[in-house]
């Protein structure tokens, strides 16, 4: 995993050691799901993603969106939900439980990923803050 931390204070460049990691420990999972389990499985994983995002970013959308704009959104949403439903239901109960373990392992390296990002920009914070960090000993004394 990377240890650089930019120094810039916006946000999307403190997190893209975070975002640097979890993409390459994705391409990993993704060429051991390929590897272990098919192309079939890897498809699948891959095409529920993809949808699974178009979700989320439809979902941010909508949030600023009103009228007939919402409204579309709206119906985008409701055919992505039909789209990953439709997906899921023409699985045999063995692609199936390998898509659930696809997913569950990909959170979980995502959770150990963001823990170690807090760790780093912790660790990068204490060596470079002139001031002690909020709640160290430090900062009690």
């Amino acid at each position: 995993m990377t240890t650089l931390i930019p120094e810039d204070d916006n946000r999307a460049g403190k997190d893209a050691p975070l975002r640097h990691d979890i993409r390459m420990l994705g391409d990993a999972l993704g060429q051991a799901i390929q590897q272990h389990e098919g192309t079939t499985v890897f498809e699948t994983v891959e095409q529920i993603r993809r949808k699974c995002k178009l979700l989320r970013t439809c979902g941010e959308a909508l949030i600023s969106a009103s009228g007939t704009e919402a409204t579309q959104i709206q119906q985008e949403i409701a055919a992505l939900g039909q789209e990953i439903a439709s997906i899921v239901d023409g699985c045999d109960l063995d692609t199936t439980i390998d898509v659930i373990r696809a997913f569950t392992i990909y959170f979980h390296l995502v959770n150990t990923v963001e823990q170690h990002h807090r760790t780093r920009r912790y660790n990068y914070e204490a060596i470079t803050s002139s001031t002690p960090l909020h709640g160290s000993l430090a900062a009690l004394v």
